[in-house]
């Protein structure tokens, strides 16, 4: 196999849960650099069906110009940065930077980069890129204004909560860990909430880990704004 930079290699981490729709841009992208492309996939995440025509095969990855295709099996990062150190070592090469290509790969691109001593995000913060409870705390923690929230787990406990927080239906119901407003519920009533509870309470999540809790979320009225990207 030839490699245009024996000593540089790029990997994008392509984990399987909402694969960006542009993922042959990237790794073109990659390849007009001179970069190799190392991807890894996680076929054991649990993903909604709507998605799933998202997810490129092995196949179509190579097709594309990915060197390699590797299976990170239940998020081992300890396995997944072996194999990534074996392919180093055997083809003389030097991996640069790893990249998510979906929701799901942020937690696991951040580890396996502070494995390989790359740039990476803060891994104190970790959750709070996935999990929406601890990304309101975190925004909070900087200052800025957030919706009112609580960790529930039943109908009973929802009432609780939306009585400390002055909450009144309408309320927003949704998966910590969701994605795309998949496991977003508005609910209108006690029968709504508690249709939406259920399916989401013991389920397997878009990142494949059984909801323990949801999230029960005040609703906002109005327009909203998206900020996907900051200079």
């Amino acid at each position: 196999m030839c490699y245009n930079h024996p000593f540089f290699h790029h990997i994008i981490i392509n984990c399987e849960t909402r694969i960006l729709p542009d993922w042959k841009q990237v790794i073109n992208a990659g390849i007009q650099l001179d970069y190799d492309i190392i991807s890894i996939q996680l076929p054991d995440v649990a993903l909604p069906t709507k998605f799933q025509s998202f997810i490129p095969s092995e196949l179509a990855l190579k097709e594309a110009g990915v060197s390699h295709t590797l299976s990170m099996h239940h998020k081992d990062i300890f396995a997944i940065t072996q194999q990534l150190q074996i392919i180093e070592k055997e083809y003389n090469l030097q991996i640069d930077g790893v990249i998510p290509l979906s929701e799901v790969g942020v937690e696991v691109s951040d580890l396996i980069a502070s494995c390989l001593g790359l740039p990476h995000n803060p891994l104190e913060l970790l959750t709070a890129r996935r999990d929406k409870g601890f990304m309101k705390q975190a925004v909070e923690s900087a200052g800025l204004r957030i919706a009112k929230y609580a960790r529930i787990s039943s109908i009973d406990n929802a009432h609780i909560n939306m009585q400390q927080l002055q909450l009144a239906y309408p309320i927003v119901v949704k998966v910590p860990s969701g994605f795309s407003t998949t496991g977003v519920y508005i609910c209108s009533n006690d029968e709504e909430a508690t249709k939406a509870l259920n399916s989401i309470i013991g389920k397997t999540g878009p990142d494949g880990r059984i909801v323990k809790m949801a999230l029960l979320e005040e609703y906002i009225d109005g327009t909203e704004f998206a900020i996907n990207l900051m200079y």
